[in-house]
């Protein structure tokens, strides 16, 4: 199951149909969006408090985990509007404003997921081949 099952560009007219069927309330994605948004904001920003103020620019672990959190926080930012897509189930900014949070929240989660297999192979690199990568910095 996808976490954001539907987008608000999807179906007829633009997708300005409603998706909850009936349902009072939130759905399930709206529900887990506002949990990721209430968790996530404080966290990342924080997390890049701390990567800014504490660590060097010079680290490559350290510009990568810089690079996760402000694309995570560009993510939450796109949260709200699918939150409130989810909750009535309509858009009402046009089709230009859904496509563009569409596309912000999409590339903002390939980009997260790109970010975190960096972070990944650095640190393989670094347990598999402890010497070779210190001699490459060295010279």
């Amino acid at each position: 199951m996808l976490l954001f099952p539907r987008s608000c560009c999807e179906g007829p007219i633009g997708g300005c149909t409603s998706i909850n069927s009936g349902l009072a309330g939130i759905s399930g994605p709206g529900r887990a969006s506002g949990c990721i948004m209430v968790v996530g904001l404080p966290l990342n920003v924080v997390s890049l408090w701390i990567l800014h103020h504490r660590h060097s620019f010079k680290s490559p672990n350290a510009v990568f985990m810089i690079n996760l959190a402000i694309s995570d926080l560009l993510l939450i930012i796109s949260l709200p509007m699918r939150i409130y897509f989810y909750a009535t189930g309509s858009w009402i900014l046009g089709k230009l404003a859904c496509v563009s949070v569409t596309m912000l929240f999409r590339n903002n989660l390939r980009s997260s997921s790109i970010f975190m297999t960096f972070i990944s192979v650095d640190r393989l690199l670094a347990v598999v081949y402890p010497l070779s990568i210190l001699m490459t910095l060295h010279y």
